[in-house]
């Protein structure tokens, strides 16, 4: 955090100028209301999520899921995720979705998930 209590983020403007980062807003059909954002990099098959988060009021909908089912749609490959640190909702949520995709068929090491769809 800097002096203006603003996040820096060394990375964030290559999610506007470079092929490998990409950045999507989720939001509501109906209204476009935002209710969330994704950010993954991907470098030939390899895809790491590296932000993703649904709004408060927003979770436990089924919205998550249904956003990293389109994504896990769209780039298929190796991934790896390092959810949250200390967030044990975080984790649930990962470990639950990846489970879907994977048949349980993932590694947990170090705080990070790693898969394949």
């Amino acid at each position: 955090m800097n002096e203006f209590a603003l996040f820096e983020y060394p990375e964030f403007d290559n999610y506007f100028t470079c092929d490998n980062y990409q950045a999507f807003f989720v939001r509501e059909k109906e209204t476009n209301k935002l209710l969330g954002f994704l950010m993954i990099n991907s470098f030939n098959s390899n895809h790491s999520i590296k932000e993703f988060m649904i709004i408060p009021k927003y979770r436990r909908r089924g919205i998550g899921k249904k956003v990293m089912n389109l994504c896990f749609q769209k780039y298929k490959g190796n991934y790896s995720v390092t959810p949250s640190f200390g967030s044990k909702m975080a984790y649930l949520f990962w470990g639950n979705v990846i489970n879907l995709h994977t048949n349980n068929n993932y590694k947990f090491e170090d705080g990070i998930f790693y898969f394949i769809v």
